[in-house]
């Protein structure tokens, strides 16, 4: 028993090893939260966004959300926005489907919106994301909701609208 134990321990990690090489540089910079790297990273890799891959404008748009460029966030995320527009939404790593633009496209306007103490706008994106949320058809969909409630229900608390906010904490 010990014995198939430690077979089955060592073919994990011999496995996990192999699929970390294919993972990209994107998605290691961004596991290891080193967003500043991931920015230059895809600032480098992506020299027209109309024309990177989902995936890429995922990880540009990340990088620019979690280290606060905010003049570079907001143009990311509508090109972000049009591509969730004409349906093209999948983000896709070697084929696989990974996830949805939608969610992000929607959610990390309305954090920055919070960030920037403009709460009257996080709830109006928010509004707009929890309606889109509610339409993705995905395994992930229950996940999208919880982010997209939970910032809805703080942008209505900061806002000063404690019967929305706990709306939105109910729901969740």
């Amino acid at each position: 028993m010990k014995r198939r134990l430690t077979y089955l321990v060592l073919g994990l990690i011999f496995f996990i090893a192999g699929c970390g090489a294919m993972i990209p540089e994107q998605g290691r910079l961004e596991m290891a939260g080193r967003y500043g790297e991931l920015e230059r990273h895809m600032e480098n890799i992506i020299k027209d966004p109309s024309k990177a891959s989902n995936s890429d404008i995922y990880s540009l748009c990340a990088s620019y959300s979690k280290v606060k460029r905010y003049n570079k966030l907001f143009p990311c995320l509508d090109e972000m926005q049009k591509r969730v527009d004409r349906g093209d939404s999948k983000i896709t790593i070697s084929g696989m489907s990974v996830g949805d633009l939608t969610p992000f496209a929607y959610n990390w306007r309305v954090q920055a919106w919070i960030e920037l103490g403009d709460y009257p706008k996080a709830v109006e994106h928010g509004l707009q994301a929890y309606q889109a949320v509610k339409s993705i058809k995905s395994q992930q969909q229950r996940g999208y909701s919880i982010e997209v409630l939970a910032l809805l229900g703080l942008a209505h608390a900061l806002n000063g609208d404690k019967k929305e906010a706990s709306k939105c904490l109910r729901e969740l």
